[in-house]
Protein backbone atom coordinates (compact mmCIF):
# COMPACT_ATOMS: atom_id res chain seq x y z
CA UNK A 1 0.00 0.00 0.00
CA UNK A 2 2.81 2.37 0.89
CA UNK A 3 4.58 1.61 -2.39
CA UNK A 4 1.42 2.50 -4.33
CA UNK A 5 1.09 5.79 -2.44
CA UNK A 6 4.72 6.69 -3.17
CA UNK A 7 4.20 5.76 -6.83
CA UNK A 8 1.13 8.00 -7.06
CA UNK A 9 3.03 10.89 -5.44
CA UNK A 10 5.90 10.48 -7.90
CA UNK A 11 3.48 10.42 -10.84
CA UNK A 12 1.78 13.56 -9.50
CA UNK A 13 5.14 15.34 -9.21
CA UNK A 14 6.03 14.36 -12.78
CA UNK A 15 2.60 15.54 -13.97
CA UNK A 16 3.01 18.89 -12.23
CA UNK A 17 6.45 19.31 -13.76
CA UNK A 18 5.11 18.61 -17.25
CA UNK A 19 2.22 21.03 -16.70
CA UNK A 20 4.62 23.74 -15.55
CA UNK A 21 6.89 23.21 -18.57
CA UNK A 22 3.91 23.32 -20.94
CA UNK A 23 2.61 26.54 -19.40
CA UNK A 24 6.02 28.21 -19.69
CA UNK A 25 6.21 27.17 -23.35
CA UNK A 26 2.73 28.64 -23.95
CA UNK A 27 3.76 31.96 -22.40
CA UNK A 28 6.94 32.06 -24.49
CA UNK A 29 4.90 31.30 -27.62
CA UNK A 30 2.48 34.14 -26.79
CA UNK A 31 5.31 36.65 -26.47
CA UNK A 32 6.92 35.37 -29.67
CA UNK A 33 3.66 35.74 -31.61
CA UNK A 34 3.08 39.27 -30.29
CA UNK A 35 6.65 40.29 -31.08
CA UNK A 36 6.27 38.93 -34.61
CA UNK A 37 3.08 40.97 -35.10
CA UNK A 38 4.84 44.11 -33.86
CA UNK A 39 7.93 43.63 -36.05
CA UNK A 40 5.74 43.02 -39.11
CA UNK A 41 3.72 46.17 -38.38
CA UNK A 42 6.90 48.22 -37.92
CA UNK A 43 8.31 46.93 -41.22
CA UNK A 44 5.06 47.81 -42.97
CA UNK A 45 5.14 51.35 -41.56
CA UNK A 46 8.80 51.81 -42.53
CA UNK A 47 8.16 50.66 -46.09
CA UNK A 48 5.16 52.97 -46.44
CA UNK A 49 7.00 56.03 -45.08
CA UNK A 50 7.58 58.54 -47.86
CA UNK A 51 10.03 60.60 -45.83
CA UNK A 52 11.96 58.71 -43.18
CA UNK A 53 13.74 61.82 -41.88
CA UNK A 54 10.36 63.21 -40.79
CA UNK A 55 10.01 60.25 -38.42
CA UNK A 56 13.51 60.51 -36.94
CA UNK A 57 13.31 61.38 -33.26
CA UNK A 58 9.53 60.99 -33.30
CA UNK A 59 7.29 58.12 -32.30
CA UNK A 60 5.31 55.70 -34.39
CA UNK A 61 2.35 53.77 -33.05
CA UNK A 62 1.72 50.09 -33.70
CA UNK A 63 -1.70 48.56 -33.06
CA UNK A 64 -1.36 45.07 -31.60
CA UNK A 65 -4.82 44.26 -30.28
CA UNK A 66 -8.26 45.88 -30.26
CA UNK A 67 -7.43 48.61 -27.74
CA UNK A 68 -3.71 48.03 -27.33
CA UNK A 69 -1.18 50.28 -29.03
CA UNK A 70 2.57 50.31 -28.52
CA UNK A 71 4.60 53.45 -29.15
CA UNK A 72 8.10 53.26 -30.61
CA UNK A 73 10.77 55.95 -30.86
CA UNK A 74 12.60 56.10 -34.20
CA UNK A 75 16.32 56.86 -33.88
CA UNK A 76 18.40 57.94 -36.87
CA UNK A 77 22.10 58.66 -37.18
CA UNK A 78 23.66 60.91 -39.83
CA UNK A 79 26.14 59.19 -42.12
CA UNK A 80 28.45 60.96 -44.58
CA UNK A 81 29.31 59.21 -47.82
CA UNK A 82 31.40 61.05 -50.42
CA UNK A 83 30.53 64.39 -48.83
CA UNK A 84 26.78 63.75 -48.82
CA UNK A 85 25.06 63.32 -45.47
CA UNK A 86 22.05 61.05 -45.20
CA UNK A 87 20.10 59.85 -42.18
CA UNK A 88 20.29 56.14 -41.54
CA UNK A 89 17.74 54.41 -39.35
CA UNK A 90 19.77 53.03 -36.47
CA UNK A 91 17.17 51.69 -34.06
CA UNK A 92 13.56 51.63 -33.01
CA UNK A 93 12.92 51.45 -29.26
CA UNK A 94 9.61 50.80 -27.60
CA UNK A 95 8.46 53.42 -25.12
CA UNK A 96 8.40 51.71 -21.70
CA UNK A 97 4.82 51.53 -20.47
CA UNK A 98 2.41 48.95 -19.07
CA UNK A 99 1.10 47.88 -22.49
CA UNK A 100 4.55 47.11 -23.88
CA UNK A 101 5.55 45.22 -20.75
CA UNK A 102 2.34 43.18 -20.83
CA UNK A 103 2.34 42.41 -24.55
CA UNK A 104 6.06 42.08 -25.29
CA UNK A 105 7.35 40.73 -22.01
CA UNK A 106 9.36 43.81 -21.08
CA UNK A 107 11.11 46.80 -22.59
CA UNK A 108 13.28 46.20 -25.56
CA UNK A 109 15.14 47.60 -28.48
CA UNK A 110 14.57 46.57 -32.07
CA UNK A 111 17.43 47.31 -34.44
CA UNK A 112 16.50 47.60 -38.09
CA UNK A 113 18.95 48.66 -40.77
CA UNK A 114 17.55 50.93 -43.49
CA UNK A 115 18.43 54.08 -45.42
CA UNK A 116 16.35 56.98 -46.61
Amino acid sequence: MLEALIGILLMAAIGLGLTYAASRAAVAQRYTNTQNIVVSAIREQLVSMANLSAKCGNTIQVSVAANKNINFTVNCDPVSIAGKTIKVLSSIENVPDDDSRELLGGDGKIVISATE
